[in-house]
Formats: C-alpha cells, structure tokens, sequence
C-alpha cells in the first residue's frame, strides 16, 4: 500500500503579490476618504441653507407700564419699586430657506420672561402685526419667515447694592437665541433694536 502526502506552500507570498495588496488596501482607504469628504461636504451644504437666525425688523415698548421718558427725553427709564417690570416687543428672523426649531432665549437678572407669538399682519396695519396668542418656547420658524417675541425685564438686585455708586445702568438690548437646523444645535446673539432703557 502506498502513501502519498499532500504538500502546502508555506512560503510567504511574492513581492508582486504583497504590492498589488498594499495598492488595493491604499485604493480602499482613499475612496472610503472621497466618500466620507464629500458626504461631509453635502451635509455643511445642507446645513448653510438653515438660518442664520436673526433681528426682525421691528421692536419696541409692548406696554408703556412703569416705564417714563427721561427728562430729556434721551431714553426710556424703568420707574416703580424693586421689582418692577416692563414688557418689550421684538422680532425674530429665519432668514434660510428651511424651516428651524427655536428651543429657547436665555433669560438672565434683567430679561426674566420671552414668550413668542406668530406675525400677522395686514395691509395698512402696524408692521409689528395683530394680537397673537403669546406661547412658550419652542418655536417652529418656517423659511423666510419673523416671528414675535414679548420681552419681559425687571430691575436686578444690583441695582439696590449699587445705589450709592455713580452711573446708571441700562438694559443691554440682547439675548442668546437656541435654535436648531439639519446639522445640530447653534446659538446666536440678537441685538433687538430697542433703545437703552434705564433700568437703575
């Protein structure tokens, strides 16, 4: 009886071999690179056409409560006790071409509330629009389109610790605005066009 053996070929593979698989692993990784950049490129595309977020046309006193004009007549001042408010009317743009998600404006020891409404407005009539329900945030912006913001501010407490030093301190006129878009979550500032209001 014969025996027979089957041999296998240990050696290592041939220069030849090892380079064509070096040349097809690097083609691999550098589509895979082309790919992922340009699925990158399209995204950020997408993204720009989100927003900005920005100041409306318009803003304002809402109620002219606790608040008189200065002597002469400079700026509006905050009158009343230690915690007195006043209301204001601002407007917010989405100036993109989508739709965003405002999740919320940060309020601080001066602005204390922002309710939004939707803008109506109708031809001849005032250009910061009709009565609209007020709402809490969020706000859906539909593209190129201004939203209504009713501001509430207050007096903060420093002003009672700074009583007796010189100056007078005035309401900034901004706020950080949330918002969201395709890509993520961004935060914008918004100058909301209303003149200094002396708050102490």
């Amino acid at each position: 009886m014969s025996t027979t053996f089957e041999v296998t070929d240990t050696s290592t593979p041939s220069g030849s071999a090892r380079l064509r698989r070096r040349r097809t692993v690097i083609a691999a990784v550098a589509v895979f690179m082309l790919v992922a950049l340009a699925a990158i490129i399209t995204w950020h595309h997408l993204d720009g056409k989100y927003g900005p977020i920005r100041s409306g046309p318009f803003g304002g006193i809402y109620s002219a409560q606790n608040l008189v004009m200065e002597p002469d007549a400079s700026s509006p001042r905050l009158t009343g006790g230690p915690d007195a408010t006043a209301q204001l009317l601002a407007s917010l743009d989405n100036a993109g071409s989508h739709s965003v998600k405002v999740t919320s404006i940060d309020t601080d020891d001066v602005v204390t509330k922002v309710r939004w409404s939707e803008l109506h407005t109708v031809p001849g009539g005032p250009v910061s629009g009709s009565s609209a329900p007020w709402r809490d945030f969020p706000a859906v912006i539909p593209a190129h389109t201004t939203i209504r913001l009713l501001i509430t501010i207050q007096r903060p407490t420093y002003c009672q610790e700074n009583k007796y030093q010189l100056g007078a301190v005035f309401y900034s006129g901004s706020y950080r605005v949330h918002w969201k878009s395709l890509l993520g979550s961004h935060i914008t500032t918004i100058g909301d066009q209303i003149a200094d209001i002396r708050l102490c």
